[in-house]
């Protein structure tokens, strides 16, 4: 009879788990969010006593344990390693009592397995990030600041041993835990410390085995923890069980049994529960918070019904002691409730004439918290819960009748202010005048003068550089104005420079039959109509009529064709494969094609700067990572069909498109001293990537690197120079997966908007969140999973809250010929052609990311990698035919 070793998933609130566990797959295919990060898959649990309690559980480990080594055989006695048989467990979940959160997570932390150490040399990123966790840990408990240890929460809140206790209790361990570090595999853990006194134990880095009579019975990944209640096997508590170290470099947190016990008791003192009607129908806990006019005691709702949600919605005092809870409500109240139902309670509370009146002391009266808490319901979830929706509409001109009658002015201008910001009404005409009055097509200098100076980095450059005046701003506003309308630009403006770098303006490039040129200077609604009349003026051509000129555009392949003479933003409209050129209608002639430089099965990569390429990805990444709605996050999790996740999916592709766009360069590139080059260009790209704060792209293309097929080319990466294998080690140990990724984590802690965070790992974050935790407790919300979810929706709103701008890419936009134009001494024609290279680059790396088709058959990109280790040639590459022209 093989020995079964029951594990008990402890969820504080009595309720089961399900065990998830799955083994990370080595292979880079396309992958769901919740499958992208490395040792994503393991059991959320806790070594316990089957059917016991932690009473009983607790007296029987106060008996110090049988730790004996294991028995050796023959074979290992010599090394002094114990061998051990592994032993394939059926493993039981099963119920455990208690009160609080549920436990159990679906996506436990990584395990240690896929840790790698990186040598000295070439740790230097991992050295300036030091861990955050470590960091913390190694101070004695009784010097840990309150930060520092609301910090070891938030980064450990993540791991399921964590996950399944309340706020209070993670707070609580987070001050009084120790740190235990095991630096070989198979060390013995002693359960108990010099007193004899039992001890807690979690695994914050690498796995530990559970060997009972030789046997290894089960592995405790990274993340679970162990020794508040003794092992069972086959029905039988073992005291006599022994916990090794799996392997190398391992780190526990250890607290003694007394004080964890002490502490879930605490949390039980501060928790208080209203009863009506002989049920509990809310459940409040206080929790003490640090800031820097001192500690203050909150009570927050942990579980409550329906109607409690909505009460504690409308009273005053909840706002005070509950600061978000009025954000957190309407980022996750659809989870449980529909949109019209919360708003038709509200609307029967405000038809309460007592409703306006102030009790028990209270700062608002109901009706004016009512008006406050639907306010700023439009402002922030107008789009999804108002716009279109004619019961919702309908409600809304009943709230604004209630305003009315209550004499409520205030709130009536709010409200109407609200609607026409969030467009559920026609701007106002005095809204309109005033918009009109801003408007750059209006070119009043006096009030783009204003604007600029409220809302742009345009005008900051402009004001370092001396004119710091009013009048100075609006004068030169009106003279590029004029500029850009026909009159003669001036190189060394720094408002042309500004307003290049901002994407105002654009430089176009216009031949003649006989390859002449000039360069013109464009806003993005100049149409081609006007460049035909401005280009007649500059090539010194005498018209007769404007109708006798026109616009093409001719292609590599000689295609041919007329652009439309209403087209505008025409350096975008461009394609990287044409250029343009001025007709003579009268007399139509072919213009010669562009010549093309793209090379048969090379990469169109080594035709760009690795710093455009990350620029570009950059602001693509944050477009698409900005465009996605809060909502989308909680429809992926709750599966609602309420919302469409458009945006969000795309976003995950996103990680997978880079990922092969990688792997297909190298092993599309036949040639392997380009193919060198093209590894040389991702690093450069990854360096930069990082300094821009884009963590996906620079994550997707280091995984890219690393796919089998990339690896497998071991002549390519033998010629690949130290100092380039160097700097993507530094990138690699950015991704290292030990403690829950922390010194991304650490990394992304330090950052802040703008930036572009590890997809990935977010969605998974949520998704742990979501499964690790019940939504109803004794059949009332779960609020306490609902506000965390919302606090990592906050967290996703900030990053998203900021666009990056010209000036976030330092270093990209003082090099010369590729980023801002510096004109000051230099002609007006070599000034105009660097503007025009950068915006052609630019605009030729969009086009390049639109078209791109990758393989994503990971047995196709193998065999390709195979062919050139045999030096047979590749997978043939289609690209389109380029030239910058």
């Amino acid at each position: 009879m093989s020995r079964r070793l029951t594990l008990i998933v402890t969820d504080s609130d009595g309720l089961d788990s399900e065990d998830h566990a799955s083994e990370g797959s080595n292979s880079p295919a396309p992958v769901s969010p919740q499958q992208l990060i490395p040792g994503g898959g393991g059991a959320a649990g806790m070594l316990g006593v089957d059917g016991e309690n932690g009473s009983e559980g607790s007296s029987r480990m106060k008996r110090r344990s049988s730790l004996r080594a294991v028995s050796l055989d023959e074979s290992s006695s010599s090394s002094g390693k114990p061998k051990m048989v592994r032993r394939g467990l059926n493993r039981s979940i099963v119920s455990a009592s208690g009160s609080g959160l549920s436990g159990g997570d679906s996506s436990a932390g990584p395990s240690g397995d896929e840790d790698e150490d990186t040598d000295g040399e070439t740790s230097t990123t991992a050295s300036l990030l030091q861990d955050t966790v470590r960091l913390v840990l190694d101070k004695a408990p009784k010097d840990r600041t309150p930060d520092e240890v609301k910090s070891l929460v938030k980064d450990l809140e993540i791991l399921s041993a964590f996950a399944a206790l309340k706020t209070t209790a993670r707070r609580e361990l987070c001050a009084a835990m120790t740190l235990r570090l095991f630096a070989e595999s198979n060390q013995i853990i002693d359960l108990v410390d010099e007193y004899c006194n039992p001890q807690w134990f979690a695994v914050i880095r690498g796995s530990v085995d559970v060997v009972v009579d030789g046997d290894i019975l089960c592995t405790i990944k990274e993340g679970e923890c162990f020794g508040h209640q003794p092992f069972v096997v086959e029905g039988v508590r073992r005291t006599d069980a022994t916990i090794m170290t799996r392997e190398d470099s391992c780190e526990l947190v250890t607290v003694s049994l007394e004080e964890y016990e002490r502490i879930l008791k605490l949390v039980e003192s501060n928790t208080t529960r209203v009863e009506e009607g002989g049920k509990v129908v809310l459940v409040l806990e206080k929790r003490t918070a640090a800031d820097s006019s001192g500690e203050t005691v909150n009570e927050l709702i942990v579980t409550a019904t329906v109607d409690k949600l909505i009460e504690r919605l409308v009273l005053d005092e909840q706002h005070v002691s509950d600061k978000f809870y009025v954000s957190d409500f309407f980022l996750t109240y659809r989870t449980f409730i529909s949109s019209e139902e919360v708003i038709n309670r509200l609307l029967a509370r405000l038809a309460q004439p007592a409703c306006t009146k102030q009790v028990n002391g209270a700062s608002r009266s109901e009706a004016q918290v009512i008006a406050f808490v639907v306010l700023f319901w439009l402002h922030n979830h107008a789009a999804i819960d108002f716009a279109g929706k004619l019961p919702m509409l309908d409600a809304l001109a009943k709230f604004e009748g209630y305003l009315n009658k209550y004499e409520m002015n205030r709130e009536v201008r709010q409200l109407a202010s609200a609607k026409e910001s969030t467009g559920l009404v026609p701007k106002s005409a005095e809204t309109q005048t005033l918009t009109k009055s801003l408007s750059i097509d209006n070119a009043d200098p006096k009030a783009m003068a204003n604007l600029f100076k409220r809302k742009s980095s345009f005008a900051g450059r402009f004001l370092g550089r001396g004119k710091d005046t009013e009048k100075g701003i609006a004068t030169a506003l009106g003279g590029a104005l004029a500029m850009v309308n026909g009159g003669t630009p001036s190189p060394s403006s720094p408002l042309v420079e500004a307003a290049a770098a901002e994407g105002d303006m654009d430089v176009i490039k216009i031949y003649r039959h006989d390859l002449t040129h000039k360069f013109l200077l464009v806003r993005k609604n100049t149409t081609a109509q006007e460049v035909v009349v401005q280009a007649v003026e500059q090539f010194g051509i005498k018209a007769k009529h404007e109708n006798e000129y026109s616009l093409m555009q001719v292609f590599v392949s000689e295609k041919q064709s007329m652009v439309r003479p209403t087209q505008d933003n025409l350096a975008a409209s461009l394609s990287i494969n044409a250029r343009f050129y001025l007709r003579y209608n009268l007399n139509p002639e072919r213009f010669p094609a562009p010549e093309s430089i793209a090379i048969e099965g090379e990469s169109q990569l080594l035709n760009m700067e690795p710093l455009d390429v990350a620029r570009e990805l950059t602001i693509l990444d944050s477009q698409l990572f900005r465009d996605i709605q809060v909502q989308e996050y909680v429809e992926h999790l709750f599966k609602l069909g309420i919302a469409q996740t458009d945006a969000l999916n795309k976003f995950v592709d996103r990680f997978n498109m880079i990922n092969f766009w990688v792997v297909n360069e190298i092993v599309m590139t036949r040639d392997v001293k380009r193919r060198v080059d093209v590894i040389k260009a991702f690093v450069a790209i990854g360096k930069h990537l990082r300094t821009f704060k884009n963590y996906n792209s620079l994550f997707a293309i280091v995984s890219g690197l690393s796919n089998t097929a990339s690896t497998r080319l071991k002549e390519t990466w033998e010629k690949v120079p130290k100092r380039v294998s160097e700097s993507l080690k530094e990138l690699e140990a950015l991704m290292n997966p030990s403690r829950n990724m922390g010194i991304y984590r650490a990394l992304l802690a330090d950052s802040s908007a703008p930036m572009t965070p590890f997809f990935p790992l977010l969605i998974k974050d949520l998704v742990f969140i979501h499964e690790g935790n019940p939504s109803k407790v004794d059949g009332m919300i779960n609020f306490e999973k609902l506000r965390m979810i919302a606090r990592t929706l906050r967290t996703i709103s900030d990053m998203c809250l900021i666009a990056y701008e010209s000036d976030d890419f330092g270093d990209a936009n003082s090099k010369d010929g590729r980023g801002t134009v510096r004109g000051g001494g230099t002609s007006s024609s070599s000034v105009f052609r660097k503007m025009y290279e950068q915006g052609r680059m630019k605009y030729y790396i969009i086009e390049y990311f639109r078209d791109l088709k990758v393989e994503r058959d990971q047995v196709k990109l193998n065999e390709g990698a195979a062919l050139l280790e045999k030096g047979a040639g590749t997978v043939r590459r289609s690209s389109p035919n380029v030239q910058l022209q």
